[in-house]
């Protein structure tokens, strides 16, 4: 039974990597049938990389997914993920999120599009389970941007951009402070960002924590999981994050709940008391 279990896998593997060889040859405006077996299966066959290892690196290949600089209803498979890297990018970044347009607007993903890095949507719920065992790719490790200390661009910019966030810690200190303390049940950590550009705050999981889409995901198998405490990431040099600085009393505390559930809404997260969210929002548009 065993060897006909691998005779029969090997070629199925076998007929999917013609089919998808096939597909690199279509014409514009055709759906190759690689791509007609994937939009029915694609899930299934992601399954691979983390039951069958001894076939793991054969099913990467044939993997598709969409990524944030593909136009909308576009794949890309990991082989030409690779042969696009920006220039000194070393490893394979990915976003993990409940749908592709939310992936899209991610503010996570501002700094490495800002730096011509590509990043991969994993946006099926069997991604979340497969990233443990993604491992590496043609020697490129796997790197969430949405978990851990994340930096991007040359050696050079890094330490200009380290260099300028040590300089704006000690000025935003007070602020950072009254988050993590106005805010303890729900953040572990509040620092200064390297993946944002263009938007005041962003939360990310810690490097070993749990997302909040596999925190969703145990829950609904009925497991016992605690909740993950996230890190709240800002933008120093947003016009917003220099607001907040100068509010005082119960106006800058309502403005740093406004900020944490912003970040959540923009990474596809529920807000905590939506009735509460809609009112500091009304009164901020009065003016009050």
């Amino acid at each position: 039974v065993s060897k006909i279990k691998s005779a029969v896998t090997a070629k199925i593997l076998s007929t999917l990597e013609d089919l998808k060889k096939k597909a690199a040859g279509a014409k514009e405006g055709e759906t190759p049938d690689y791509r007609k077996f994937w939009d029915s299966f694609g899930c299934i066959l992601k399954e691979g990389i983390r039951t069958d290892y001894a076939n793991a690196e054969r099913i990467k290949k044939l993997c598709l997914w969409p990524s944030a600089k593909t136009e909308a209803g576009k794949l890309v498979s990991l082989e030409e993920y690779v042969k696009g890297m920006a220039p000194g990018q070393n490893d394979i970044y990915f976003l993990c999120a409940p749908k592709v347009e939310t992936a899209r607007t991610s503010p996570q993903l501002e700094q490495a599009l800002k730096h011509k890095c590509d990043v991969l949507l994993f946006c099926d719920p069997v991604d979340e389970w497969l990233v443990e065992s993604l491992g590496e790719f043609e020697g490129k490790k796997f790197v969430d941007i949405a978990r851990g200390d994340v930096q991007f661009g040359t050696e050079t910019e890094r330490e200009a951009e380290k260099t300028a966030n040590e300089a704006a810690a000690k000025d935003l200190k007070p602020l950072m402070d009254a988050i993590k303390a106005q805010l303890e049940g729900d953040l572990s950590e509040v620092r200064l960002s390297t993946r944002l550009a263009d938007s005041p705050a962003c939360l990310v999981a810690s490097a070993n924590g749990l997302s909040p889409a596999m925190e969703r995901m145990l829950r609904a198998m009925n497991k016992d999981t605690p909740k993950e405490k996230r890190i709240l990431e800002l933008n120093g040099s947003h016009p917003l994050v220099e607001k907040l600085k100068g509010l005082e009393g119960d106006a800058q505390k309502d403005a740093i709940e406004l900020l944490y559930d912003q970040a959540l809404i923009a990474e596809g997260s529920p807000v905590a008391d939506p009735a509460r969210f809609a009112k500091l929002l009304t009164s901020l548009m009065l003016g009050k």
